[in-house]
């Protein structure tokens, strides 16, 4: 059986991509995100530390969190990326998944990277259409809250919604179903493979730079009072 790692970021593609690695003959080893050290928070969605753990212990696989520097430079991220990679060939790790489904530069890219180590690369759901994407996340059950969006692409009254049909129907011509081109970013709270649901609640909203273009977060916590799970 293949020992592999998903690379992981808790939001609807690494949702999806675990899932068909658990339903394939595969042992998730565990669950790998890198957290900002001054943030706690992870880059692209904005999610603490504290809630992959709680994401984590619902799926029961175990998540390894690694700090980054502020702005680290290519090189830097390289020697840090290779560094991982051997560790977890040191622990007979077979394989890295990654969820990413169509942009050919960022596979080319974590393929470099592979390519330093005896690690393989998995791509459970490289080339599936968008659509095709969220509609399998819908009918398979999976709960999903968007918690960062592309202000260029999206407003910030899309935060905080739940994925579904509605949500999908109501995102503005030019927008990817699937938030493919970084127009927004979820955080997975249900589906199949988890235990328990992960309650949250919804805090305020907090715009900041990242590149060229401003992005909007929901500053989600882990709620204390569970829901119930449905199915």
């Amino acid at each position: 059986m293949e020992r592999t790692v998903m690379s992981w970021s808790g939001g609807k593609d690494s949702a999806l991509a675990l899932f068909r690695l658990i339903e394939s003959d595969t042992e998730l080893v565990e669950l790998w995100t890198t957290i900002g050290e001054e943030t706690g928070r992870s880059s692209m969605h904005g999610i603490l530390a504290e809630l992959y753990e709680v994401q984590a212990a619902a799926i029961g696989i175990p998540i390894r969190l690694v700090r980054l520097p502020p702005s680290p430079d290519n090189e830097w991220y390289r020697e840090f990326v290779r560094k991982e990679l051997d560790r977890y060939a040191a622990q007979q790790v077979d394989s890295i998944a990654y969820a990413d489904l169509h942009l050919e530069d960022i596979k080319r890219f974590r393929e470099e990277l592979l390519a330093m180590s005896e690690l393989d690369g998995r791509w459970p759901v490289w080339g599936i259409g968008s659509l095709d994407l969220m509609m399998a996340l819908i009918e398979h059950g999976f709960e999903a809250t968007v918690v960062a969006v592309d202000t260029a692409s999206l407003d910030p009254s899309f935060l905080g919604q739940t994925v579904d049909e509605a949500f999908l129907e109501s995102l503005p011509d030019g927008v990817d179903v699937a938030g493919e081109q970084g127009e927004y970013h979820t955080f997975v709270t249900d589906g199949p493979m988890f235990d328990e649901p992960v309650p949250i609640n919804h805090g305020q909203i907090i715009e900041r730079e990242v590149g060229e273009t401003t992005m909007a977060y929901l500053d989600i916590e882990h709620a204390t009072e569970p829901k119930a799970k449905h199915r």
